[in-house]
């Protein structure tokens, strides 16, 4: 699926963490306290209210460790409209599959035998109504890093 994205200002989500999209030679990017995450972009255009970038699903590796994945979300209010879904795109750093194993065998249960659910360690992300611009947004550090002198 392609999806139509706008930029928006940098957002702040508390912390000093900030939160953009920009479009830039050719291209949108996902901008995290600073830094600009490419998006797989198809084309970038200009219509009736402005420049927007038509981006397209899936899930890349953005570097050790990070994913960005571009999903459809649809909001209720386009679908009360009957409208086509907009986007997620979202930053990830998948959490320590260890952690979920130690609180499974906490929890007296074979972490083999169960389905764990491993939360994400950080994650940003920006959700995109049908016509492009960004309704919603939320991220952060979800949970803090081990330090690397600490033991585990």
């Amino acid at each position: 699926m392609e999806f139509n994205v706008r930029a928006f200002n940098a957002e702040s989500l508390g912390d000093g963490e900030t939160l953009a999209g920009s479009i830039a030679g050719g291209a949108y990017s996902l901008v995290v306290n600073g830094h600009a995450y490419p998006v797989v972009t198809k084309r970038v255009g200009t219509d009736e209210v402005g420049v927007f970038a038509v981006v397209e699903e899936g899930e890349w590796e953005m570097g050790p460790g990070l994913l960005l994945k571009v999903e459809p979300f649809l909001d209720e209010e386009d679908a009360q409209r009957g409208c086509p879904p907009g986007c997620t795109i979202s930053l990830v750093e998948p959490g320590p599959r260890e952690l979920s194993e130690r609180a499974a065998r906490a929890a007296g249960l074979d972490p083999q035998a169960v389905n764990l659910l491993v939360p994400p360690r950080l994650a940003y992300s920006v959700d995109f109504g049908f016509g492009g611009y960004a309704n919603g947004w939320a991220g952060g550090g979800l949970y803090p890093r081990p330090s690397p002198t600490a033991e585990n």
